[in-house]
């Protein structure tokens, strides 16, 4: 196999959850990263989980605006980023970028894990951005569910899930969802038409067992897969 260009989009959902961190998901997270980046070139970002969520309901109580709220939500996921990127020992940053372009100074060997960026960018949009700055092989997107559904399978158990989509169907299927801070879906309308415009092949997984993810880059996918 050759050499791939991996960008990962790691739910904050999966491992910041309403019991804390999950200090053991780190770790194996972190291992399975490890074994993919002897391959291949990986690079990550994590989102808020409920940490971010945490911090922007308080904030929507105290009334603050759509802009302050995502910015609590950003430096929660950059709370997180800092947590895998210590958790990857010598291949850690150390720090936490800020910026998409700052990939591109990172020392050779290491690996790059960033949370958001600024105000109504989702860490899933960041990570397609990315994608598209890396010229990346493969999205994937590590979330709480094993692909995209016709309907909220939280919801609706019967729901349908697609093995398949093009990018224009995924961009059908999310675009009529809105945003605001702390939202919560399976990807979101501007990632999704970034991966469109983009033709970015992109698969989304159940990030909560990393075989999955790891499995993915070899190009065993359970979930979706749209391109």
């Amino acid at each position: 196999m050759s050499v791939l260009k991996v960008a990962l989009s790691l739910g904050g959902s999966i491992f910041s959850r309403d019991t804390g961190i999950d200090v053991k998901y780190v770790k194996e997270f972190s291992k399975s990263v490890l074994e993919i980046s002897k391959k291949h070139e990986v690079f990550i970002v994590t989102g808020g989980g409920r940490t971010a969520r945490l911090y922007i309901e308080a904030g929507r109580r105290l009334g603050l605006n759509e802009d302050l709220l995502d910015m609590l939500g950003i430096i929660a996921t950059r709370l997180n980023a800092l947590i895998v990127s210590a958790s990857l020992g010598e291949k850690g940053l150390g720090l936490v970028p800020e910026r998409i372009e700052d990939i591109d100074r990172i020392e050779k060997g290491k690996i790059f894990v960033m949370g958001g960026t600024v105000p109504g960018h989702t860490t899933d949009a960041v990570c397609a951005m990315l994608a598209v700055h890396k010229g990346a092989d493969l999205l994937i997107n590590a979330t709480n569910v094993d692909g995209v559904y016709e309907k909220d399978p939280k919801k609706d158990p019967t729901a349908k899930r697609f093995e398949k989509l093009t990018t224009s169907q995924l961009l059908k299927i999310v675009k009529t969802k809105g945003y605001q801070a702390g939202t919560s879906a399976v990807i979101d309308p501007k990632a999704a038409l970034i991966i469109h415009e983009n033709k970015i092949k992109t698969v989304i997984v159940d990030g909560r067992d990393v075989r999955n993810i790891v499995d993915a880059v070899d190009g065993l996918v359970r979930g979706t897969v749209i391109e």
